[in-house]
């Protein structure tokens, strides 16, 4: 939690976006050990969220979220390792037929938003909090 009175940071979809941009970006260029980011990288992804979307967001928020998406991932990993459920390269998407979507959300209802639901920016997310990186 932050500070008393201090508003908590909301991150929209541009933002989130922007950010897997320039993290997958920082990928490529091998700024990624095997599952953390030098500091620059999320001073380059608050600059430009500050720079193109007029926020005031710290390296810190972005290093927060950053724990947030990976969590996300972690998630969507574990869905696509279970047998029941499939994958859809084209939508990016983990699909389930009605009778095992209706099961699987009546035990885990928060995983609702992942099945049957394209994954945006799934190359990026794949990059930017999976624990490989891309080797030259």
């Amino acid at each position: 939690m932050g500070k008393k009175g201090e508003k908590q940071f909301r991150w929209s979809k541009p933002m989130e976006y922007l950010m897997l941009e320039i993290l997958a970006d920082e990928v490529k260029q091998v700024n990624k050990s095997t599952n953390q980011f030098k500091v620059i990288s999320f001073n380059r992804v608050s600059n430009a969220i500050n720079e193109q979307l007029g926020m005031d967001c710290s390296p810190k928020h972005v290093e927060n979220h950053h724990k947030t998406l990976r969590s996300t991932w972690n998630t969507v990993q574990t869905l696509l390792n279970k047998s029941v459920l499939g994958w859809d390269d084209n939508l990016k998407m983990i699909t389930a037929s009605p009778r095992v979507y209706a099961t699987h959300i009546q035990a885990h209802p928060s995983h609702d938003k992942f099945i049957n639901k394209k994954i945006d920016m799934f190359e990026e997310m794949s990059l930017v909090c999976g624990n490989d990186r891309i080797l030259k």
